[in-house]
């Protein structure tokens, strides 16, 4: 299963690096994160 691997190795780069990974289709993560007004964060 090559989505399971993909999964796998973005989580590992995510421990290593610190880094939170944001899922698109996770609505109860997206009421977690900051949002710029006009829909764009930079």
């Amino acid at each position: 299963m090559r989505w399971l691997e993909s999964v796998d190795k973005l989580r590992r780069i995510a421990e290593e690096t610190d880094a939170e990974v944001i899922f698109g289709h996770d609505a109860e993560q997206a009421e977690t994160l900051p949002f710029a007004p006009d829909g764009e964060f930079r």
